[in-house]
């Protein structure tokens, strides 16, 4: 019998077809590598949560709640270029990498994904649903993170602040000492 190797090995959501925690992790270390740390151009994190998902499986039933991450997986995904990966971070949380793109243009791509999700409900084998996301991003800042899970963290930060701040929209994590 013959096993892949995990470097070989693409890891993905049972659930959603996307890269899943496993492979972020692996994302992430490689972005925290000394070498690609300090030569590399700045890249941002956005991380987006949906909006009072536990209604929905309350409401609707776990397996419509599994369609639901589902078609807002394919959603987001659909919005974002061929080579920009797309994790399932957690339950409802997704978290997409921007390499070599600056907070503004990482804040205008969370801004385009928030509007597909909430511009047309989700459709569901009970009907459509409508769900609203939020989202947080930040940009790596060398000077203050040392590895690209902080970049998560600030994000994560942002995040609660957009849900803070009453859901459906994006806040940005500045960084700044």
């Amino acid at each position: 019998m013959q096993t892949k190797s995990p470097s070989t090995e693409i890891v993905r959501d049972e659930l959603t077809q996307l890269l899943n925690r496993r492979s972020l992790e692996r994302e992430l270390d490689q972005l925290s590598t000394k070498a690609v740390w300090a030569v590399h151009p700045p890249f941002s994190v956005i991380i987006c949560d949906i909006d009072y998902f536990k209604l929905v499986n309350d409401t609707h039933g776990h397996r419509i709640g599994d369609e639901v991450l589902q078609g807002l997986a394919q959603r987001l995904q659909r919005q974002l270029r061929r080579d920009t990966p797309l994790y399932r971070y957690g339950g409802e949380e997704f978290i997409v990498i921007l390499t070599e793109t600056e907070l503004k243009e990482a804040v205008d791509v969370a801004e385009r994904l928030r509007y597909v999700v909430c511009y047309e409900p989700i459709s569901t084998s009970i009907g459509a649903i409508e769900v609203t996301v939020s989202f947080g991003v930040a940009q790596q800042n060398p000077d203050r993170d040392h590895q690209a899970w902080d970049v998560v963290r600030r994000a994560e930060q942002a995040l609660h602040g957009a849900k803070r701040q009453g859901r459906d929209r994006v806040k940005a994590e500045k960084g700044e000492s």
